[in-house]
């Protein structure tokens, strides 16, 4: 079998012979079936920076990248593939950053130079200040690994754009919404029936 190509994740069918007209089709229901799989793992909120994808839409990443043909071998790999959202997976921020520090033929020997979303716990390599005007914690901030600073932490958070003015701005709406009960729809209609708004 000859070694996968970085492009063979992106391939449009008008690439290939007329026979094999339909390998787009193919390609987008297998998209669909990692993301549904990914999902049930994941919940809704983004592998790097943690907001709610709900509203914002998931992607599927390949966290060692597979453009420019750098990690075609781990195009497949199941811990490499992971749910982002639009911002962390575009080309402003990670795009084809190398997240691999050293590599390893075997993916789960490799050290990456990135939190990990499988084999790094983030709460070992960041801390959330709480803000005292809102008790909210949505400030995101290094931890210290054994007197120093995670270096895991500082190149995420500098890749990711995680202590940003927009992305802080946008944990806080999360952390907000969050903190908020939600409504008691059954009282809320018993109001609005008891109030004549509707027929009993």
């Amino acid at each position: 079998m000859l070694p996968l190509q970085g492009n063979e994740w992106d391939c449009r069918a008008t690439k290939f012979a007329k026979p094999i007209h339909g390998l787009a089709t193919r390609r987008n229901e297998l998209k669909k079936i990692l993301r549904k799989s990914l999902h049930s793992q994941q919940g809704h909120y983004c592998a790097f920076c943690g907001l709610d994808m709900r509203t914002r839409g998931a992607q599927i990443e390949h966290i060692a990248p597979k453009a420019n043909d750098r990690y075609p071998l781990f195009m497949w790999e199941s811990k490499n593939l992971i749910l982002a959202c639009p911002t962390c997976n575009g080309f402003t921020k990670k795009s084809t950053f190398n997240s691999i520090q050293n590599f390893n033929a075997v993916y789960h020997n490799c050290i990456f130079s990135i939190v990990h979303p499988y084999f790094d716990d983030p709460d070992h390599h960041f801390k959330y200040i709480m803000d005292p005007n809102t008790n909210l914690a949505y400030i995101i901030a290094v931890r210290e690994i054994n007197g120093s600073p995670s270096q895991k932490a500082i190149q995420s958070i500098k890749l990711f754009g995680l202590s940003l003015p927009d992305m802080t701005e946008e944990r806080y709406k999360d952390a907000l919404a969050l903190s908020r009960p939600l409504p008691q729809f059954e009282k809320l209609i018993e109001e609005v029936k008891t109030k004549g708004y509707i027929s009993k």
